[in-house]
């Protein structure tokens, strides 16, 4: 009886994805916006049948948020880079990820740039697991159902206006009391705060002064408009 082998091929097949958590809500709205800080969680699968040798990890965040150092932390192998101060990216050193269903779990948090520059409405970040003996991979958004694209985050800005008002009396006839009365001039102050996480667009101002008093309309304008 003559006994036939099979080759098998033993090869490493290694998938990163990331995900995202909003873990400090700076200004409490419930939504990830500038100030707040995001927990971005790497699941790295090996589904292959071999292990995947010297894993690495690298992740550079997007540019308008900052690492939180000292945030780094892994299932698998040693923090490189990331937790010390001045650290501005992310370097794992897995080692090896065994093969059928081998997985690793990295976590690191980044704070939202604020303020941001006009015209940005969310941030990016995709990072890349490498080995000795498969190809570089990026990490996936399994939200999306594209494939092995960025983890994106949409941000919320919106201004926050608020308007306050004072008074002064700035000149007064008889009595001279310091208190106004008939007659008298007061001048209003007003001042718009905007204490929002993004710009305040065609903002208007507009007052009618109360019935029982008249508006003083500065003698130079009165010579322009003649």
């Amino acid at each position: 009886m003559m006994l036939l082998s099979t080759a098998v091929t033993g090869l490493p097949f290694v998938e990163p994805y990331k995900t995202w958590v909003l873990s400090t809500d700076a200004d409490g709205n419930g939504f990830p916006s500038p100030g707040d800080t995001l927990t971005y969680t790497v699941v790295i699968e090996n589904t292959g049948n071999q292990n995947a040798a010297d894993a690495v990890f690298s992740d550079t965040p997007d540019s308008n948020s900052t690492l939180v150092a000292g945030s780094v932390t892994t299932t698998l192998g040693s923090v490189t880079l990331g937790n010390n101060p001045g650290n501005t990216s992310v370097l794992v050193n897995l080692g090896n990820l065994v093969g059928g269903h081998g997985t690793a779990t990295i976590t690191f948090r980044v704070t939202i740039n604020n303020p941001l520059p006009a015209g940005v409405t969310e941030i990016s970040n995709q990072g890349f697991v490498s080995g000795s003996n498969f190809p570089s991979d990026p990490t996936d958004d399994p939200t999306n159902e594209s494939y092995d694209d960025p983890t994106r985050t949409p941000l919320t800005l919106i201004p926050n206006i608020k308007v306050y008002k004072r008074y002064e009396l700035t000149s007064e006839i008889t009595p001279l009391d310091g208190i106004p009365g008939p007659g008298d001039t007061i001048t209003y102050f007003i001042t718009i705060i905007n204490s929002g996480n993004q710009n305040a667009a065609g903002v208007n101002l507009s007052d009618i002064p109360d019935a029982n008093t008249t508006l003083v309309v500065p003698v130079l304008s009165q010579a322009r408009g003649q």
